[in-house]
């Protein structure tokens, strides 16, 4: 009885280390490089079983009002599809395709180009109204929620880009403030979490069992 009791112990722990079971974790990041927007938190959820993960990204504001965030890059390995489930305003785009996304956004270091990219940015800034359209730095929070298909998701090195606009009402044009540029940290490996306690309690179960 203790021999077939430790082989189930060892069969149901091999079930629940493999990948079917899925990934989740919780990443976040809070801007120190972007000069207008230092302080504001961004907040990154992701689950799924691969090659599709769905992804929420609530950004917490610091309380900036003359400026809007008008675009981010999310480095993830490769995406070849990406949908917006919800966004900010219905103005925010999303495209696998490019990490230069208009005048003065510039690129990721060296170090960090190659790979595949999710962005959400705006599709033009021409006009006060159309700059207004970003996520403003009001002291609030706003979330993109979207799904992607990626092969290779590179869930450990997750870097990050967001541009900062306000509108210069001399100029009677955008004005670029800001680019953040890091990596999110893991800051909650759900998958790991769940693994640790569904091995626990097997090791529980079979304390007990073999008492008898």
């Amino acid at each position: 009885m203790k021999t077939k009791t430790i082989a189930m112990l060892m069969l149901s722990a091999l079930l629940l280390a493999m990948p079917v079971a899925g990934f989740g974790a919780v990443y976040t990041l809070t801007d120190t490089t972007s000069g207008v927007g230092l302080g504001s938190v961004y907040t990154l959820d992701i689950t799924g079983s691969g090659p599709s993960y769905h992804i929420s990204m609530t950004v917490n504001t610091i309380n900036s009002p003359a400026w809007y965030i008008e675009f981010w890059n999310l480095k993830v390995g490769d995406a070849t599809s990406a949908s917006y489930s919800s966004t900010p305003s219905s103005f925010w785009q999303l495209t696998t395709s490019s990490v230069s996304l208009g005048p003065n956004v510039g690129q990721f270091p060296q170090n960090q180009r190659a790979g595949g990219y999710v962005a959400g940015l705006a599709p033009s800034l021409n006009t006060l109204a159309e700059v207004q359209q970003g996520v403003n730095l009001n002291g609030l929070s706003a979330t993109w929620v979207f799904d992607i298909v990626s092969p290779n998701l590179d869930v450990d090195a997750l870097a990050f880009q967001a541009g900062y606009y306000s509108w210069d009402a001399r100029k009677e044009e955008a004005k670029f403030g800001g680019r953040l540029s890091q990596e999110f940290a893991i800051a909650e490996p759900s998958t790991v979490f769940l693994l640790g306690s569904g091995l626990l309690g097997l090791v529980g179960y079979g304390r007990r069992k073999l008492k008898k």
